[in-house]
């Protein structure tokens, strides 16, 4: 899939990334209208930042805790609170790939991914693969997905932090793509589901991607604190 070529120009030309939205981690999050379509390769990644200690979820199309589904990026339930990626395919099994990276409380901005491959599932952060483990099937995504938050009214895994760059993929990305995507989100545009920079402007958040999955914002704030990337453009 390639980008029109005005949004190329505005990608390429912009300098390094500052607006992102602020969750408050007690009731904001943006809301995607589209279930993605997802069958047996995934790749999901995204900027994130958080300074305080606590389970929470960055993105993910995912059911609710009585009939959990789908996948989604975030971090752990456990005391440890690292990243991890979480995925259920079509016949309910499910399986968590756990990074070794936790971010702690230390305000720090880390590129994040999840990738899903048919038969194994990988946690990623800033570039480098931290764990892998066993998963096949397809995966199931039945709701719309959702950043900061989880589809489930009970759950209390909002985020706390900034959340930018969000983009989702149908395949699994290369190791030079995923570097490549990490300091130019936009530059990888094959098999782009969704892509979300964020800006912290637009209400509804734009999708970038071409497939019109615009993203509701429900409360959070704009701050002039993102990270240090370029956007990128297919040539």
């Amino acid at each position: 899939m390639r980008l029109p070529l005005v949004l190329l120009s505005l990608l390429l030309a912009s300098p390094v990334w500052a607006n992102v939205r602020d969750f408050d981690g007690t009731g904001d999050y943006l809301d995607g209208v589209t279930a993605p379509t997802i069958t047996d390769a995934l790749t999901v990644c995204a900027w994130a930042r958080t300074d305080t200690e606590k389970w929470e979820r960055i993105v993910g199309a995912w059911g609710n805790l009585n009939a959990e589904q789908g996948f989604e990026l975030g971090r752990q339930f456990a005391v440890t609170r690292v990243y991890q990626f979480e995925a259920e395919n079509a016949s309910g099994t499910g399986a968590i790939a756990t990074c070794t990276t936790s971010p702690g409380s230390d305000n720090v901005w880390r590129f994040v991914c999840g990738q899903y491959d048919g038969t194994n599932l990988h946690c990623w952060v800033n570039g480098t693969s931290e764990d892998t483990t066993s998963l096949t099937g397809d995966i199931k995504t039945t709701t719309n997905i959702n950043i900061g938050t989880t589809d489930d009214s009970a759950d209390t895994d909002d985020w706390n932090g900034e959340i930018a760059f969000v983009q989702l993929y149908d395949r699994v990305l290369t190791s030079v793509e995923m570097q490549e995507q990490m300091f130019r989100p936009g530059s990888v545009p094959n098999s782009l589901l969704r892509f979300w920079p964020i800006w912290g402007v637009d209400d509804p958040e734009t999708d970038l991607s071409g497939n019109a999955d615009t993203l509701t914002v429900v409360n959070t704030t704009t701050t002039a604190n993102g990270p240090a990337v370029m956007m990128g453009g297919a040539q």
